[in-house]
């Protein structure tokens, strides 16, 4: 039988295909326009060693910087990375593909800017194995969301997605879980009428609901404040260890620290400090100084007290992370520095009394720590079955220190070290420093026996402050079989 079609239903055909062409280009075309990225592959990877690649030459003043950030995930055989990086006086976000087996770095994307040094980037995948990258706020923004499919050649097809999260964010850091999808946590400064604002920490999902911010943390004080903290999240349970930084003045950032514990049994709804002691919490959503005033978010003193610092105690604490031993103790991490001293702490908390149990470790280290000492930005922490593994940040003991630059931001003495734990003993299992210039930031991922470690080695011409930069750093990957890496001594790298 033969189909005829008269002009009156090529017209429907026609109206039916124009209208479905109009509606892909309007579904498209603002991620066409907006979605500025470049696949770029012109700076060359420099081999260091068999384990150690030079990945850029043009990372930013805090190129891998912000160890609570996860910046490091892994798809099959691929290690996907992430660093902020310069280009032409901007701020340029950096995603690398890097294939474990081959260890080579296969493919590069540049984005289009990070409003300053504090936009550094991050990373999540998923059960589907769709990369989430999120970067650009400080303060006054909301986060730029993209998301990336791995091809067979091991490219990355992006997709952009809409600014996301309330216009007040800094420093997001994804977490999937498998059950439960994507959390996005942040700080949040929200610019709001009244005397200097609070600053809080929260969390959203940014697939389903990407501005429905979720108020949680909040600081005591009015002015500068800050939220360093590791997030675990299994099952039903959220736990979050915080070094709360506030009671800023002009003079001096963080005069109060606390280090504080909390845990959630239902996913963020409800908070407390374990399982006989609930917080009282309760969102109220919309920010006023009404609800402030409410008290309703949770402090520092809320929470299960680990430690408390700041400039008003002489010291600065850091945090390093946290994991639940086979006892299901919580087991936490952190540094506590003064003029004269620093120690690495241990703190597990017995589950029938809530009390913490803290010990210094800096004596069971191996090698004895000879006129160096642990300083701040801290590395993060990261537990594959029983290996527990962290890195951090050595520096020279013999500096003149004063209370205002007690850890000596960027000092050309820093090195990266990669530490383990071995029963009650812990060992230095690799250093990467330089004859002249600073190394830091370090972030450490493990899958399998793959160990991955990310750090920034400031560059010979520049001098780094703690405020905006756009000097150009080095960015390095180094990538090891973790049984190897256990069986040695002390092996120290110096870079050039």
């Amino acid at each position: 039988m033969k189909l005829t079609l008269n002009i009156k239903s090529k017209k429907n055909i026609l109206i039916v295909s124009t209208i479905i062409l109009i509606l892909i280009i309007v579904k498209t075309w603002p991620r066409l326009i907006f979605c500025p990225i470049t696949d770029d592959n012109s700076e060359s990877v420099i081999k260091i060693n068999e384990d150690l690649f030079k990945l850029s030459t043009k990372g930013s003043s805090r190129g891998t910087a912000y160890a609570n950030m996860s910046k490091v995930i892994f798809i099959d055989s691929i290690c996907v990375i992430s660093w902020l990086g310069i280009d032409e006086g901007k701020f340029k976000p950096v995603v690398a593909v890097y294939n474990l087996k081959a260890k080579k770095v296969i493919n590069r994307y540049i984005f289009d800017e990070s409003f300053d040094n504090h936009g550094v980037p991050s990373l999540a995948v998923d059960n589907k194995k769709i990369i989430h990258l999120f970067y650009y706020p400080h303060s006054a923004h909301k986060i730029k969301y993209k998301t990336g499919k791995l091809t067979a050649n091991n490219e990355i097809i992006w997709e952009c997605q809409e600014n996301i999260g309330d216009p007040n964010l800094t420093y997001p850091n994804p977490i999937f879980h498998k059950d439960k999808g994507l959390f996005l946590f942040a700080r949040k400064t929200p610019n709001i009428p009244g005397p200097n604002p609070l600053a809080s920490y929260g969390f959203f999902k940014p697939v389903k609901d990407k501005n429905v911010f979720n108020d949680l943390l909040i600081s005591s004080t009015s002015g500068y404040a800050a939220f360093s903290s590791r997030v675990l999240i299994s099952n039903e349970k959220i736990q979050l260890l915080t070094r709360y930084h506030e009671n800023s003045s002009k003079n001096f950032s963080g005069q109060t620290q606390t280090i504080s514990y909390i845990e959630s049994q239902d996913n963020g709804v409800n908070w407390q400090i374990d399982n006989k002691n609930k917080i009282n919490y309760q969102d109220k959503g919309v920010w006023n100084w009404e609800n402030l005033k409410l008290n309703n978010l949770i402090t520092s003193n809320k929470g299960s007290i680990i430690d408390k610092g700041g400039l008003e105690k002489g010291n600065v604490l850091s945090v390093i992370g946290l994991y639940n031993d086979n006892l299901k103790n919580v087991n936490a991490f952190y540094l506590k520095e003064d003029i004269s001293d620093s120690k690495i702490v241990e703190a597990i908390r017995n589950n029938k009394n809530g009390y913490w149990e803290k010990s210094y470790i800096n004596n069971l280290i191996y090698p004895q720590l000879k006129g160096q000492r642990f300083v701040a930005p801290t590395g993060n922490l990261i537990v594959q079955d029983s290996i527990i593994l962290f890195s951090g940040v050595l520096q020279d003991d013999t500096i003149k220190r004063d209370i205002k630059s007690i850890s000596q931001w960027g000092h050309k003495s820093n090195s990266v070290v990669i530490l383990t734990k071995e029963k009650n003993k812990y060992k230095i299992l690799i250093e990467f420093t330089s004859s002249s210039n600073c190394v830091w930031f370090p972030y450490i991922k493990l899958k399998g026996n793959n160990l991955v470690l990310i750090f920034t080695k400031k560059s010979e011409d520049i001098n780094l402050s703690n405020g905006d930069t756009t000097n150009e750093t080095e960015v390095f990957l180094f990538h090891t079989k973790l049984d190897e890496l256990l069986n040695k001594k002390h092996e120290k790298l110096i870079l050039l």
